[in-house]
């Protein structure tokens, strides 16, 4: 809630600056410094203890705002319950022209503040432009780091002069004890007003402001909680850390402590195979490896090797000449056995048999001697072991023949003839094969035309194919090559499927 101003016009007559006829509520407001037109208005804004502000400044007529720069962040905010001030519109009395020296609106644009970031930051970027020009050994940005360290400089001279002045006007701008009371009894029933409307304004926000409370306290208390867990958290962290590491350092020293007692195992087995290797060395050396008896030994053992492979080349001569007598005796009695039945090949003084051909320049022998003689000394002596069971022929009767005419007369005149020739009917009658018996050929129905005739052949080279040839076969290939017909020339076997495939051949048509 905003209370509407009262102003309060000052008249002096001729506008002349005498203090004793300034009224007690401009006691301590520079109105010289004010520019025609202006307002010297009170802050309305509230103190850190609660109390009203006190300070007054001056106002230009196109701004709206109550409170000073220190309490401007109060203008929107409505919490506190207190009504703000009535506001002294003060006019201030217009001055002559010719003694009015208009103030600079731009004295204050920038604040102290700003000014000491800037130069700040100029001293950071000096800073930055030298070590530059340093390292990079440019000149130009060395003199352009000097300038920008001058203009800190001037930037917080600046600022100190404006804070010193600032802290010279604050005691004279800060307005009187009466002027405070004047403007209090002035707006004496307004300010009752005000009080009836703030305190109606606090009664009714009385259980928004509580339900406010109860939400901070709820808050602060959830906050106080959620610390209280995060740090038993933390605590509880830290216990573990520090259990988990003791029960590591334990372990690890369990494991550093084996290991140590395994190192010194394996030195101490180390050790001890050594020693052991040495003594059996030694006692081998001494007892099992003398060398003057394995000397002897192997004297004696060598001996041992001579005579016993006199031994087995002996009974190894003997063996061989005793398998040459079998093999020899095996032989020439086979021999014997197999020439003894061979009387038939001898020949006579007429015929001369194979054995005793006049063409061959060296005639056969075994064992030394000619196979015909071998042939006809086994047969007598064979003929000497049959028994005489036969009798001679003096005692044998003549068989009387069936027919008593000739043997040419036994028998119809060329009927030898005649059983050749029904051999040969029957034989032409009896020509039968696997395949069913065909009666007739249909061409056109059993010839399935192709392309060409050479499809699915091979290439042949015209100088060696065989169809190609006119005159006498030049070529390297020999005369007579077996050649496969093309499919042309032979019937499809699909267009015959009443008839069965035959067996392939093994031989091949000759074509020369």
């Amino acid at each position: 809630m905003r209370f509407e101003p009262t102003s309060f016009e000052i008249d002096d007559g001729d506008g002349s600056d005498d203090e004793s006829t300034t009224k007690p509520w401009l006691v301590g407001v520079p109105v010289q410094k004010a520019m025609p037109g202006d307002q010297v208005m009170q802050c309305a804004g509230i103190v850190k203890d609660g109390s009203r502000c006190t300070r007054t400044y001056t106002q230009t007529t196109s701004a709206t705002v109550s409170f000073c720069f220190k309490h401007r962040h109060q203008q929107r905010t409505s919490t506190h319950g207190y009504a703000p001030l009535a506001q002294l519109d003060i006019q201030v009395p217009k001055q002559r022209q010719s003694n009015v020296v208009p103030s600079c609106r731009c004295r204050g644009a920038m604040h102290w503040t700003y000014q000491s970031m800037c130069a700040m930051f100029c001293l950071f970027l000096a800073i930055g432009l030298l070590f530059t020009s340093l390292v990079l050994e440019i000149p130009h940005i060395g003199l352009a780091s000097a300038f920008f360290f001058c203009i800190p400089m001037v930037l917080l001279a600046n600022c100190s002069s404006r804070y010193e002045r600032l802290s010279r006007g604050k005691a004279a701008d800060r307005p009187t004890s009466m002027a405070e009371f004047y403007a209090c009894w002035v707006n004496r029933s307004k300010t009752l007003e005000l009080l009836d409307v703030s305190l109606r304004d606090c009664t009714a926000n009385a259980n928004k402001e509580l339900l406010a409370a109860i939400c901070i306290q709820r808050i602060y208390r959830g906050q106080r909680v959620r610390a209280d867990i995060s740090r038993c958290r933390e605590a509880e962290i830290v216990v573990a850390r520090v259990f988990r590491g003791h029960l590591g350092r334990h372990t690890a020293s369990q494991e550093r402590r084996r290991q140590i007692h395994l190192e010194a195992q394996a030195r101490l087995h180390h050790v001890a195979r050594v020693i052991q290797t040495r003594y059996r060395g030694w006692a081998s050396r001494k007892y099992k490896l003398n060398f003057a008896t394995r000397k002897l030994y192997l004297k004696d053992l060598e001996a041992k090797g001579h005579a016993l492979r006199d031994t087995l080349r002996q009974r190894l001569d003997a063996q061989r000449a005793a398998e040459a007598a079998r093999v020899d005796a095996e032989s020439r009695d086979e021999l014997v056995r197999i020439t003894q039945h061979l009387h038939h090949l001898v020949g006579t003084a007429v015929t001369p048999g194979i054995f005793s051909s006049p063409f061959l320049q060296s005639k056969p022998t075994a064992f030394g001697v000619p196979v015909e003689t071998h042939i006809r000394t086994n047969t007598l002596n064979y003929l000497a072991t049959v028994p005489k069971k036969l009798l001679p022929k003096s005692q044998l009767k003549p068989k009387p023949p069936a027919v008593r005419t000739s043997l040419q007369a036994t028998s119809v005149y060329q009927v030898d003839k005649v059983y050749d020739d029904r051999e040969k009917r029957y034989q032409k009658a009896s020509q039968i094969t696997e395949e069913n018996f065909v009666t007739v050929v249909h061409p056109a129905s059993t010839y399935a035309y192709d392309k060409s005739v050479n499809n699915g052949i091979e290439y042949l080279d015209p100088r060696k194919h065989p169809f190609c040839q006119r005159s006498a076969n030049k070529s390297p290939v020999k005369s007579r090559e077996s050649i496969v017909l093309p499919p042309a020339t032979r019937p499809s076997s699909q267009a015959l499927p009443h008839v069965k495939k035959k067996k392939p051949h093994s031989k091949r048509t000759v074509v020369e």
